[in-house]
């Protein structure tokens, strides 16, 4: 079933069927049981210079516009992102960081001024891109077992300090999302948790790649890492880069591109992992109260770049 709300959470297909596109809130997929009704839902945006109006039937998206409104050439790619990321860097400001404006890559922009129009070729600012405060933290929901969210990307067309921010259109004046995959940091097996199990999958995968690397047998293409849930499929599926991803837990958090390395690209998700996650782990079960993002940075002291 199709809802929308002016800021919560849009519920969309299964991981293997199209997701629906909204001008608000966060496209979420559901979990494989579930089933689809057709319902039909109309959002209108309005700025001071455009209006969209976006009808929703099923899994169908229809946005109507008045003029002037800009659309943009662009590709987008998938992001991991831990769900404790609330945007805070390094500076302390929270809304700094987040999902990252790389994910999507605009290649030419166009504004039309009216109807029938040749749409004209505008400059754009790829720092204009925003996700209008949207954050993993906030879009994280521990009940999608399937880790997939579609977050709406927005641009700001404001001038001269002013903001203006609007939903941002592909060719077919869409509103475009990015496609993230959220997740608890450590949690290697894929179950909202990071425990012995996931230590123990790090330690197996790197006693592979170790005896690998000497008689040629193993490599990151042909070894699988997160083993025991029904998403990952095979050592080149998105679910065992994205575990990786969640199980090195020492990599710098804030660097620009650890949301899209790959499981070929972490080369030293290893021992010193597994072993962080069982301090944590046990910590945790000591102390269960105790703040989960400091615990991290208690038994991690590289995890935000510093040297352990």
């Amino acid at each position: 079933t199709t809802t929308t709300t002016t800021s919560g959470i849009i519920s969309g297909s299964n991981i293997s069927n199209t997701t629906t596109t909204s001008t608000t809130g966060i496209v979420l997929p559901s979990t494989a049981s579930n089933t689809s009704s057709s319902t039909t839902t109309t959002t209108t945006t309005t700025t001071s210079t455009q209006t969209s109006t976006t009808t929703t039937t099923g899994s169908t998206t229809t946005t109507t516009l008045t003029y002037p409104h800009y659309y943009a050439d662009l590709e987008t790619e998938i992001g991991f992102y831990f769900s404790h990321d609330d945007g805070r860097r390094e500076n302390g400001i929270v809304g700094e960081g987040g999902f990252s404006k790389e994910q999507v890559n605009i290649s030419k922009m166009y504004k039309v001024d009216y109807e029938g129009a040749t749409p004209e070729e505008v400059t754009f600012d790829p720092a204009n891109i925003t996700f209008n405060g949207a954050t993993p933290a906030t879009v994280y929901n521990k009940a999608n077992k399937t880790f997939k969210y579609e977050v709406p990307v927005f641009y700001n067309f404001g001038t001269n300090g002013e903001e203006d921010i609007r939903p941002l259109l592909d060719a077919d004046k869409n509103q475009v999302v990015i496609t993230v995959y959220i997740g608890v940091k450590g949690d290697v097996n894929l179950d909202n948790l990071a425990d012995a199990v996931d230590s123990t999958q790090i330690q197996m995968y790197y006693a592979k790649l170790s005896a690998g690397a000497v008689d040629g047998t193993a490599s990151t293409k042909n070894t699988q890492l997160s083993i025991s849930n029904e998403l990952v499929d095979g050592p080149d599926s998105v679910y065992d880069h994205f575990a990786a991803f969640l199980g090195d837990v020492n990599a710098n958090e804030w660097s620009e591109t650890n949301w899209k390395l790959r499981k070929e690209d972490r080369l030293e998700l290893n021992a010193v992992d597994a072993t962080q996650i069982s301090m944590f782990y046990a910590h945790m079960s000591a102390f269960p109260d105790d703040n989960t993002y400091d615990v991290w940075t208690q038994v991690s002291p590289s995890r935000f770049g510093a040297t352990d």
